[in-house]
């Protein structure tokens, strides 16, 4: 049995937002031994405000240069909502420009490759965001050729999207599943849903994908080391027709 306590592994970097109590929590969950975190922090002042969503790119290069000294292989931006908003090759430009060019990851992203791997064009988006901020997220879908057959807000006024209950997740999930969909997008990644991705597949019937699962699972290929998986997209198993 190898050492892992000595064992050289990988390290990811993490921008995370200063509110987000669940993305850590997964990505140990997911990582661990196999991958080093290192975490640092960025301010959201609201959830749920494009505005303010639009203000994290602000954050990001000094974020980028504080974690670069722990010298990540990778490094991961985990806001799913402010890529559709601020843009996936934006983000990029705003991490490189002070610590040069890291692969970057991120969970919208990341759920876009995973739909592909699965052969999943048709899908539903499930968030727990306002409507504009939905729409935004479904859109930014779109035009990576998806075609989201429903987006369905999570019905609640959530100061904190960690206390979104499951049976609310899984509910929308269910409704979602309804449509004919051939995948299924949980977005954001301060949901507590990761443990229950294999349930609910098993009872809808399709993939589903969430933003911190996903992240972890690009991130793992980036650094060409093997995770445990969570569902059909770390499996590798297809999408079913």
């Amino acid at each position: 049995m190898p050492d892992v306590l000595n064992e050289k592994v990988p390290v990811l970097g993490l921008i995370a937002l200063n509110r987000d109590v669940v993305i850590e929590k997964d990505l140990h969950a997911l990582c661990d031994p196999h991958i080093s975190l290192v975490t640092t922090r960025i301010p959201l002042e609201q959830v749920g405000a494009v505005e303010y969503l639009m203000g994290l790119g602000d954050f990001l290069p000094e974020a980028a240069r504080l974690v670069s000294f722990s010298s990540p292989q990778v490094l991961a931006f985990g806001c799913t909502s402010a890529v559709a908003i601020i843009g996936a090759a934006r983000i990029r430009e705003l991490v490189s420009s002070s610590i040069g060019e890291v692969p970057v990851v991120d969970p919208l992203t990341a759920m876009a490759e995973g739909l592909r791997d699965l052969d999943a064009a048709a899908i539903s988006v499930v968030t727990p965001y306002p409507t504009d901020v939905s729409g935004r997220v479904a859109a930014w879908l779109e035009e990576e050729g998806f075609e989201v057959l429903a987006n369905i807000s999570i019905d609640g006024d959530h100061l904190s999207y960690e206390d979104v209950p499951g049976a609310l997740i899984e509910t929308a999930a269910e409704r979602g599943a309804a449509v004919g969909a051939e995948g299924l997008v949980i977005a954001c990644t301060d949901l507590n849903v990761i443990h229950t991705i294999d349930g609910m597949e098993e009872r809808l019937g399709l993939p589903i994908l969430t933003s911190n699962q996903a992240l972890a699972w690009s991130a793992a290929r980036q650094l060409g080391v093997e995770i445990p998986s969570v569902g059909r997209l770390m499996s590798g198993a297809a999408a079913t027709s």
